[in-house]
């Protein structure tokens, strides 16, 4: 049983049903675009640092299907749902979940090195205040820094795989900073929410070992601002019927 109050929510229209947190940090539109942004071919292995309740390497695995996922969760019960998720929807073949801190090099050893990683690091420093739901906080706010979120990324990823990192758009510089240190080949893929604004997310990806240039891409769009529904582009990509690079 689980130690917090929890719902049963639908994504991918239907396809996955996930309990999570009543009150803490709950899967969105980030969770959505970082499961769109996996690209792997078969026998390919992808890890997903901090998977919470495991929505985004699930969404990918129903996308993905000869392809193994591995989510590292250090909150117990953000860890305990997870693998409940990834048994209630018939996963468990593919699926992993690992209870464990991203930072722990230990888990190197056990786990070896995968094909692509991806992450949604916390947004947010960490704050003093202790007024707000704790899952929330830890999903949201940096106890470990974004450049231990990067070093682990290199740490698990193989030669000339790629790591591919969802983040708040004012902290594009740092994330290419990081992965120019070990990564070429950087995207940068910023995420509207609507047209005629600045883009408040960005997802960056990076192959390791490659010296090729960094270069944008035009991006997303989430929403039309007629009717604040989602574009056409955002539903396929919601329903699991095209990854976010195809244009």
């Amino acid at each position: 049983m689980s130690l917090v109050a929890t719902t049963h929510d639908q994504l991918c229209y239907g396809a996955l049903t996930l309990e999570q947190p009543e009150k803490g940090y709950r899967f969105n539109t980030d969770t959505v675009l970082l499961a769109a942004a996996v690209r792997a071919e078969t026998g390919q292995r992808v890890l997903e640092l901090g998977c919470g309740v495991g929505a985004a390497i699930l969404s990918a695995a129903l996308r993905l299907r000869q392809v193994d996922f591995t989510g590292i969760e250090r909150e117990p019960t953000y860890a305990q749902l997870a693998e409940r998720n990834t048994a209630a929807n018939n996963l468990n073949d593919r699926v992993h979940i690992i209870a464990g801190d991203v930072t722990d090099k230990g888990l190197f050893k056990e786990m070896g090195a995968f094909d692509h990683v991806i992450a949604n690091p916390p947004y947010f420093a960490a704050q003093s205040k202790k007024d707000i739901n704790e899952l929330r906080r830890a999903a949201r706010q940096e106890d470990e820094s974004l450049s231990e979120w990067i070093h682990a990324a290199n740490r698990f990823l193989k030669p000339k795989g790629s790591v591919t990192f969802i983040h708040a758009a004012d902290r594009m510089a740092d994330i290419i900073s990081g992965f120019a240190a070990f990564a070429g080949d950087i995207s940068v893929f910023p995420i509207f929410t609507n047209e005629d604004e600045a883009a408040k997310r960005v997802i960056i990806r990076a192959v390791k070992g490659s010296k090729a240039p960094l270069f944008m891409l035009p991006g997303l769009v989430l929403r039309d601002k007629k009717n604040s529904s989602f574009t056409s582009r955002m539903e396929c990509i919601m329903k699991g019927e095209q990854d976010l690079w195809q244009l």
